[in-house]
C-alpha cells in the first residue's frame, strides 16, 4: 500500500475513458486523492436499489468527500461504464457494473499510473547495496498489493462489508 498511497501523492496520472493518459486530479479539499474518492463509491451505489440513482451529495456526506471532487471521480466512472449517470431531479449515480468481474485494481488504475518502481527506488548503478535491498523489498510489497487488488472483486467487497456490519451490529447489541 505503500507504494500505491505513495504513487498517489506524487502527481500520478489516471486513464482517460479513450485510454489516453490525462494529469489526475489533485486531492481534494479535504487531502483525498481520486483513488480515496473512488473506491467507497461503487460499494455505496451497489448496495442501494439497483434501479434508484443516489446522488453524488448524498455519498460524499455518507464517506465525509468533498461533493465537488467526489463528482469528477463519479462522472470518469460513469465514462468508463462502471456507472450510470442520471440526470434532473431524482436524478444522480447507480452502478452498472459487473460486480462479479469488476476488482479494485481496475478501479485504482483508472485513477493511478503505475509506474516501474525500480526506477523510482534507486536502481541505479549509484545506489548503495543497502538502498538496492530497500528496493527490491518495497517492490515486492507493491506487487503483492497489486495482486491482492486484482483478486478482489466488487461482490466479494460488498460480501466483506455485510460481514462487517453483521459483526458490528453483534458487538454493540452486547
Amino acid at each position: 500500500v505503500d507504494g500505491l498511497e505513495r504513487h498517489s501523492r506524487h502527481g500520478t496520472r489516471r486513464r482517460a475513458h479513450d485510454g489516453d493518459r490525462v494529469p489526475a486530479a489533485g486531492p481534494g479539499a479535504d487531502g483525498r486523492g481520486p483513488v480515496d474518492v473512488a473506491l467507497p463509491a461503487p460499494p455505496a451505489l451497489f448496495a442501494g436499489a439497483p434501479e434508484r440513482p443516489i446522488a453524488a451529495a448524498e455519498i460524499a456526506d455518507k464517506y465525509g468527500v468533498s461533493a465537488h471532487h467526489l463528482a469528477k471521480v463519479l462522472a470518469e466512472l460513469a465514462r468508463s461504464g462502471i456507472l450510470a449517470s442520471v440526470r434532473g431531479a431524482g436524478g444522480g449515480y447507480r452502478f452498472i457494473g459487473n460486480a462479479k468481474r469488476l476488482t479494485l485494481m481496475d478501479i485504482i488504475q483508472m485513477f493511478e499510473d503505475f509506474a516501474d518502481p525500480t526506477v523510482e527506488r534507486g536502481s541505479a548503478a549509484s545506489a548503495t547495496p543497502v538502498e538496492r535491498a530497500l528496493g527490491a523489498v518495497l517492490s515486492e510489497i507493491d506487487e503483492n498489493t497489486k495482486a491482492t487488488f486484482k483478486s478482489i472483486t466488487l461482490a466479494t467487497m460488498m460480501r466483506l462489508i455485510e460481514r462487517q456490519q453483521v459483526s458490528g451490529a453483534a458487538v454493540e447489541h452486547r
